[in-house]
């Protein structure tokens, strides 16, 4: 008997990418049917049966219980440790308020974080009277970057947001030496996991976070509007019983969705398929892959002769669903664990025929 194959399997249920070459996991991965169908059942059950009984309450609380339990599980911590939020920048905000930052103190990011993220830290500092220092890494190798952020910091800091992999190019951040760095200036650690958790493996208790940040609807192809904060220390006053109970079920569906398969083998297909990627768009003339050689699910390009908005307005046209990214001029592609090897050859064709096109201009 033939062995069932789990690529199809995990295809079977994603109904967006029967229509779409999805390479925008990066943003929001398609919704698997079976979290579509643990929201609807949780709906359903509060249009049934109400939204104030005592047994709806104690039953919201166990799933809570039980999604703190999943993510521990992923993530190589203790439940306790992990605060449900809203997403990414929630989580920040809420480890950058148990920072306690005060007149004065210094505030340090990189170059390569999100704009949510820079607008925030610019607004803390405003608020608090601190001084921010973003360190530009424009052209540092991810071996380089301690150093180069060593440099640049003043004895003490306070507080440093950076990320495990940057959202616009794919670069993993070699964040345990960071948090060396940082706590050998007085400083507490954030991570920025948003790009990490679910296109590779974490083990957050090893990667030298005070705290570490990640949402629930990119790689994970949980619900909008659900994540995690992982802290160092159990930290339970920064849980404000979030997010609803639609979005729990929708995340401990995606969360038990995902272990069916195992996490080792869908890390496996990301780092497979995006050193595909990598490899053969490095290949073509024409074509600058910003993306180094140390990276996650990530493959940023930009194409000669075409700025990136064009390059995914054509790939759109194609059916291949991708970004730009305005900051680096750049068009972000998201090898995930249900991309195919016909569709990396596919996207590769489409890309070169493009970049031919503009060596003719």
């Amino acid at each position: 008997m033939t062995a069932p194959d789990p690529v199809a399997a995990l295809r079977a249920d994603l109904p967006a990418i029967q229509r779409l070459v999805y390479l925008n996991t990066g943003t929001a991965g398609p919704l698997p049917t079976p979290v579509h169908g643990a929201m609807v059942e949780a709906l359903d059950t509060d249009l049934a049966r109400g939204r104030a009984t005592g047994r709806r309450f104690r039953l919201l609380a166990e799933r809570r219980d039980a999604l703190r339990e999943a993510l521990a599980t992923l993530l190589g911590v203790r439940p306790e440790q992990c605060t449900l939020t809203a997403g990414t920048v929630d989580g920040i905000r809420r480890a950058a308020g148990a920072a306690d930052i005060a007149t004065g103190d210094v505030v340090v990011t990189t170059s390569m974080e999100h704009p949510e993220v820079l607008a925030f830290l610019r607004e803390l500092a405003a608020e608090r009277a601190a001084r921010l220092l973003v360190v530009d890494l424009d052209g540092v190798g991810p071996a380089d970057v301690p150093d180069a952020v060593a440099v640049r910091l003043p004895d003490r800091i306070r507080l440093a947001v950076v990320s495990h992999v940057a959202y616009a190019t794919g670069s993993l951040l070699p964040v345990t030496d960071l948090g060396d760095l940082v706590r050998g200036r007085g400083g507490v650690l954030i991570v920025d996991g948003a790009q990490a958790a679910g296109a590779l493996a974490v083990d957050v208790a090893a990667s030298g976070a005070d705290f570490y940040a990640l949402p629930g609807q990119k790689w994970l192809c949980g619900p909008e509007g659900t994540g995690v904060l992982v802290s160092r220390d159990p930290t339970p006053a920064l849980d404000i019983r979030l997010p609803s109970g639609v979005q729990v079920a929708g995340l401990l569906a995606a969360l038990a969705w995902r272990a069916s398969y195992g996490e080792a083998w869908l890390a496996r297909r990301v780092a497979d398929g995006a050193a595909r990627l990598h490899a053969g768009l490095a290949a073509v003339p024409g074509i600058t892959v910003l993306t180094p050689d140390r990276h996650a699910g990530l493959v940023s390009v930009r194409v000669a002769g075409h700025p990136s908005v064009e390059v995914a307005r054509q790939l759109g046209a194609a059916g291949v669903l991708t970004r730009d990214v305005a900051a680096v001029d750049a068009t972000r592609l998201c090898v995930a664990p249900f991309t195919t090897t016909e569709e990396i050859t596919s996207v590769t064709r489409i890309l070169t025929d493009l970049a031919s096109t503009g060596a003719r201009r």
